[in-house]
């Protein structure tokens, strides 16, 4: 399969202290990288970016933010969010390099939140077991 169009996207914030790239090398995965200052303009470019990913069919979403400083309020509500509705298309979001801002975040989190992230940081994407409790990251639905 060929390259999506958006393959290695990126956006670099109109005050420079900022860059979310993205590339989806095929139609299941993609990766999320932000670099810089997770304020209030990144962090609505990141839900953008997740969104369009979602859309385009993603489900194995990887978020590296080891390069990314500073977190906006809603940083964990928005990767919890994306989180549930990977994990409705049996598939995982994998969290990558969260700093101390983003761990302090976790004390305003909502406890559905605060599960949902902890499982997005622990879980290994290469196998899908969860690093901490060694159990499937993904809760698989029988279908119908």
């Amino acid at each position: 399969m060929g390259m999506l169009d958006h393959h290695e996207r990126r956006t670099i914030g109109s005050t420079n202290k900022w860059i979310i790239s993205s590339v989806q090398p095929d139609r299941d995965h993609a990766l999320l990288t932000v670099t810089g200052m997770l304020d209030q303009e990144s962090a609505a470019e990141l839900r953008q970016r997740a969104t369009g990913l979602l859309v385009a069919g993603a489900r194995y979403l990887v978020v590296d933010l080891s390069q990314a400083y500073g977190a906006h309020p809603g940083i964990l509500g928005l990767l919890a969010a994306a989180s549930r509705r990977l994990t409705a298309r049996q598939g995982w979001l994998k969290l990558t390099g969260a700093g101390p801002a983003v761990m302090e975040k976790l004390d305003e989190a909502s406890l559905s939140d605060l599960f949902t992230i902890y499982r997005a940081a622990t879980c290994r994407g290469d196998n899908g077991v969860d690093d901490a409790s060694g159990s499937e990251c993904v809760t698989r639905h029988p279908v119908a």
